[in-house]
């Protein structure tokens, strides 16, 4: 192996290799393609939001009549509905928060005396893809929901489910994580 001698070189193998980071490695392909996982599983939920908050403008202005003197306020199972749909889309909008925070195993000596980092990697790949596979799913289910559709109180009640099982992916995926008691 040939010295650097050029400083600026060095001081670049120095932040890319001097903690023992080789981007060969098959640990640390994994550890890239989990976080480029967890992103992608984020993107549907934001389209998901998107969509919600898309549905809660066309209720207000089609469904939420303008205030008049005899009833300045809007009926409360109108107001309940987009009170709904505010609260799905920041469970959705935090659910996308919670998978982009979610933990990687440290790559640490100490971490790999006690675990197999290749083999938990590639663990958390296939619970990574689970979570990808519900978002995705939330993305199709609030695409398919239209605006008439939000009257009936079963209209959330599927995304709400979708949540769920997605919670349950992450709670999973964490579990991996967790030191053995």
């Amino acid at each position: 192996m040939t010295e650097i001698t050029n400083p600026l070189l060095q001081k670049l193998d120095l932040m890319l290799l001097g903690d023992g980071f080789n981007f060969y490695r098959a640990e640390n392909r994994l550890r890239a393609d989990d976080l480029l996982v967890r992103q992608k599983a984020c993107a549907p939920l934001g389209d998901a939001a998107r969509r919600i908050g898309e549905l809660a403008i066309e209720f207000q202005n089609n469904h939420i009549p303008a205030p008049t003197r005899d009833q300045p306020y809007p009926p409360a199972e109108l107001t309940a509905i987009l009170r709904q749909l505010t609260e799905l889309r920041a469970r959705i909008s935090g659910m996308a928060a919670r998978i982009q925070g979610l933990p990687a195993p440290a790559q640490d000596r100490i971490w790999r005396r006690f675990r197999n980092e290749q083999g938990l990697l590639e663990q958390l790949l296939v619970a990574d893809a689970d979570m990808l596979e519900n978002s995705g799913h939330i993305q199709r289910l609030c695409a398919a929901l239209t605006c008439p559709e939000l009257k009936s109180p079963v209209a959330g009640m599927a995304i709400s489910n979708a949540l769920d099982q997605l919670d349950t992916a992450c709670n999973r995926r964490r579990s991996l994580l967790e030191i053995p008691g």
